[in-house]
């Protein structure tokens, strides 16, 4: 026993010294938490700063949307009462076309007809229009082939150098190669 209490005298001041250590080391870690925690409280503090500005900007955008899909909505319904009332005012002037001419059935028709044939006629100006680009465009790829062609065959004319005739045949795809070539530009 006495052994034991001697081995206490001398280790106390061990137990006291790693005891103030604990301490010590418990209040680098008090301080570390705190520090943490000043940092979760902005982090946490930033993302509601972020959630709230990105909230009121998709609020904002979708507030601008739905002006936009109202003055769509009012150019539309502008629009078709415009339509609504040229039809009516259509009607009314059939009307009194049919109260005061003994022709008016054949007047009006022949409006109905002059109106199909107006309409057919933009059609048809369009169809023209489409054409007229698919001819260029074919007339256009045609003259690349011809010249393409006339240059294979002069090339294969290059052969017959010793004929007299090859520099008259090339004077005249030459000729025609500069006649197509204005087609083309």
């Amino acid at each position: 026993m006495e052994f034991i209490g001697e081995l206490l005298k001398a280790n106390w001041q061990v137990l006291l010294v790693v005891l103030i250590m604990l301490l010590v080391w418990n209040g680098v870690q008090l301080v570390k938490n705190q520090k943490l925690s000043k940092e979760i409280k902005a982090l946490k503090q930033e993302i509601l700063d972020r959630h709230k500005n990105l909230g009121s900007s998709v609020s904002g955008k979708y507030k601008n949307l739905g002006e936009q899909i109202s003055d769509e909505h009012r150019s539309i319904k502008k629009d078709t009462e415009s339509v609504h009332n040229m039809m009516l005012l259509e009607k009314q002037n059939r009307e009194k076309l049919y109260n005061n001419t003994s022709r008016a059935k054949e007047i009006l028709e022949t409006i109905d007809v002059m109106k199909e044939v107006v309409n057919k006629n933009a059609q048809l100006s369009q169809e023209v229009a489409v054409l007229t680009l698919k001819n260029e465009t074919y007339a256009k790829n045609d003259s690349n082939r011809m010249l393409n062609a006339l240059r294979r065959f002069e090339g294969m004319l290059s052969q017959f150098e010793d004929f007299k005739e090859t520099e008259g045949i090339r004077a005249t795809l030459k000729i025609i190669e500069n006649q197509l070539s204005k087609y083309i530009d």
